[in-house]
């Protein structure tokens, strides 16, 4: 089993397992944003009566509990944890739970989190006794009633619009720390020969990195320039990781490094390394029937091993964020990632629907925050918050090559400021700020999403790198294997010759645009989701719908 956080490692306490959970009906809930309503933090536990398995929501099946959280539900959490007295700080970390959580140490308010999809950690040393202690958890999670970032969960499932999720869903864990710690580890390379690193710890010292093949000494809290030249850069082709170890006073930690750069090309197109770099890419939604948005490590190394042997270089990873562990496995299989923000709001038909059909249909978002459905000032707030914690997170996983701000007018605002924000906090990636329509003539991309035409390439007149951020979306539906006997709005298709035939002509089309000036493409998508059947394999994971040898010469470019 992988350490659920590959670039900082140290012993772990894994919380995962049976909890005591109670679902009860809030007596009051404040759905303010950044809420420290005496409601919201006020400890006031039910009396336990059910068991639920972390890390997996209370809507799934691998729960134990299937039971849909409503906005004015209150659930909890509790377990015991067994503390050793010992000269170190004590860390509860909790990858993402979704949306709103309190944190109780032995009935003592610790910490409150918001937002479902970001990680926090609270130091809890002070809180604990030698022994036996208990810790609790409070959450509430609205759904699509607020604002907030929820990416495609809704209350009322349909279409490309799926069932919610709450709570805990990722691995919670105990990590103990030296006083003086290291608090992160950055890297950012320059060119092939030199790379930035940074050891951000609790104070100003010297640290060690030990490549094993040879030892480097840097300061701490500043950036400090190595020498890369006699080493192998990263790529899909070649996804070099260089495990090291980090010592800080008496902090050790076990990392990796990998060393890779972007840029544009003078004819607008990305560049990996110094080359010309074609992305060739697939959406991927992270849902299973099972585990929902919580997938094992078994059920995501096997869909990102999917998708590099079917022929992709790229995934698209669609209005959800993963564990750090889905992001070690792609530097480590060689898959560059589109990382999508989360989103909010709640958008009109006439945003988010009408330029589907109608391409040249565009808003200004800043005069059309009602039409975007973002009226509510805490919903933008609590989407800026969610960004700048995404970056934060991720920040250090080199497979990333791309941040997504806004998808197809959903919860989109302002989003020029936003971009420039963003881009601020992160000078060394591509951002694709509004993927697929109501662009709003700057940024750095030009993003396209074609599902009922052919596209065809128009070089910018910004001069602007021009991707296809979506195509494809062809059903195929498998015999038995089918979540939902609906269909959602995209090409059906009803023999696998059919199937491979559109994939030829569709893949042809990118090979053709691809000459003219396109620098990436995103086909919809790696597997079947609810009501969607446009995968290459089924819901389930149980049928791929041709064989590996066969879609990979199609969609090899």
């Amino acid at each position: 089993m992988l350490h659920p956080n590959k670039k900082l490692e140290r012993p772990i306490e894994l919380l995962d397992g049976i909890w005591d959970c109670e679902i009860i009906k809030a007596p009051k809930v404040d759905t303010s944003f950044n809420s420290q309503n005496e409601v919201t933090l006020k400890y006031n536990p039910p009396k336990y009566t059910k068991k639920i398995t972390v890390p997996y929501s209370p809507e799934t099946e691998r729960s134990g509990v299937k039971h849909t959280l409503l906005p004015d539900d209150e659930l909890w959490y509790r377990r015991s944890y067994i503390y050793k007295m010992s000269n170190k700080k004590t860390f509860i970390h909790f990858i993402a739970v979704d949306w709103r959580a309190v944190l109780f140490v032995n009935k003592a308010l610790v910490a409150i989190h918001e937002g479902g999809y970001t990680p926090f950690e609270a130091d809890i040393t002070k809180y604990l006794n030698e022994g036996e202690n208990i810790i609790e958890v409070k959450v509430h999670d609205f759904s699509d009633t607020q604002p907030y970032c929820r990416g495609k969960q809704t209350l009322k499932p349909h279409g490309m619009w799926y069932r919610c999720q709450s709570g805990i869903w990722q691995s919670v864990y105990i990590e103990e720390r030296s006083n003086e710690y290291i608090k992160d580890i950055y890297t950012e390379t320059l060119n092939k020969d030199k790379a930035i690193v940074i050891i951000s710890a609790t104070s100003n010292d010297i640290a060690t990195i030990d490549f094993g093949f040879s030892k480097i000494s840097v300061e701490t809290n500043k950036e400090c320039m190595i020498d890369i030249s006699r080493l192998e850069l990263w790529s899909p082709d070649n996804p070099k990781l260089y495990p090291v170890k980090v010592a800080f006073k008496e902090d050790r930690v076990s990392s990796y490094f990998t060393f890779r750069y972007l840029s544009y090309s003078d004819d607008n197109r990305f560049m990996l390394n110094g080359q010309k770099f074609f992305s060739n890419g697939v959406l991927d939604q992270g849902y299973s029937p099972i585990g929902y948005l919580t997938m094992n490590e078994e059920e995501i190394e096997n869909d990102l091993t999917l998708i590099k042997k079917l022929g992709f270089n790229s995934l698209r990873k669609h209005i959800k964020v993963e564990p750090p562990m889905f992001y070690y496995l792609c530097d480590k299989i060689g898959l560059c990632v589109w990382q999508d923000m989360v989103s909010g709001g709640n958008p009109t038909i006439v945003a988010a629907s009408l330029p589907a059909v109608m391409q040249s249909f565009k808003l200004i978002d800043k005069d059309h925050h009602a039409l975007f459905g973002r009226k509510e000032q805490k919903g933008k707030d609590e989407f800026i918050q969610s960004a700048e914690e995404t970056i934060k997170a991720l920040n250090n996983y080199k497979c990333i090559i791309l941040w997504t701000i806004f998808n197809e007018g959903w919860g989109q605002f302002n989003s020029t400021d936003v971009y420039l924000h963003l881009r601020n906090l992160d000078k060394t990636r591509f951002f694709d700020k509004t993927s697929g329509w109501h662009d709003q003539g700057d940024g750095e991309i030009a993003s396209y999403h074609y599902y009922f035409q052919e596209y065809k390439f128009k070089k910018d007149k910004k001069e602007r790198a021009t991707v296809l951020s979506e195509f494809g979306g062809n059903i195929f539906r498998i015999k038995d294997h089918v979540y939902n006997e609906k269909d959602f709005i995209y090409k059906k298709i009803e023999t696998e010759e059919e199937f491979l035939q559109r994939l030829k002509e569709q893949f042809n089309n990118i090979k053709i645009q691809k000459e003219k000036g396109l620098t990436g493409s995103i086909y919809t998508q790696i597997s079947d989701v609810e009501e969607e059947s446009n995968g290459f394999i089924t819901f389930d994971r149980k049928v791929i719908k041709s064989s590996i040898e066969e879609l990979n010469k199609i969609i090899s470019i």
